[in-house]
């Protein structure tokens, strides 16, 4: 896919760059992720947990990198087995454009690139495959400073949307000025 490849292109510089291209304030954190996953017409809910890693350019611009695993497996209906699905991995990186509101309120939009690796199992013929589906990352949301180095922070984000599977989502997290 042409699109991913501009994508890799563009957030894998940045991803290398030297600490000292950043201002000096860093961010690790914790999130929650409810994702909605969608094979074929069928919707599930699936969660997720991830650390991520954002670097600030500047008060408007940063970068952020997760990794994360899923939390909990679905069961699909298929007319030869039951299959059980879960996320093995999920990785990205973006680029974050900010607004701050206010000293304490930020809006942002997030664009980069993911994947997501998942495993499904044919329970009744213990048969099981894995796959990774990759694609470009878009999302918005608003962070909120809690207290000095403690911000609360709640997203929407696109992860898979260009196959037969969609992963969207909503996520709510935690992060610490380092």
């Amino acid at each position: 896919m042409q699109v991913t490849k501009i994508i890799k292109f563009i957030f894998l510089p940045v991803a290398l760059l030297p600490m000292n291209a950043f201002s000096s304030e860093k961010f690790v954190g914790i999130d929650y992720k409810y994702l909605n996953y969608n094979p074929v017409g069928v919707h599930k809910e699936i969660s997720a947990a991830a650390i991520n890693f954002e670097f600030l350019f500047n008060e408007y611009y940063s970068t952020e990198i997760y990794v994360g695993s899923g939390l909990n497996k679905v069961n699909l209906e298929s007319e030869l087995s039951e299959i059980e699905v879960d996320i093995g991995l999920l990785w990205g990186i973006s680029f974050k454009a900010q607004y701050p509101a206010s000293d304490r309120f930020s809006l942002y939009a997030k664009a980069g690139y993911n994947e997501v690796t998942g495993r499904a199992e044919a329970l009744d013929y213990n048969i099981s495959s894995t796959d990774t589906e990759s694609d470009q990352l878009y999302g918005l949301g608003f962070s909120f400073e809690i207290k000095k180095n403690n911000q609360l922070y709640i997203e929407y984000a696109s992860y898979i949307h260009d196959s037969q599977i969609e992963f969207d989502g909503v996520s709510i997290g935690y992060k610490y000025k380092i």
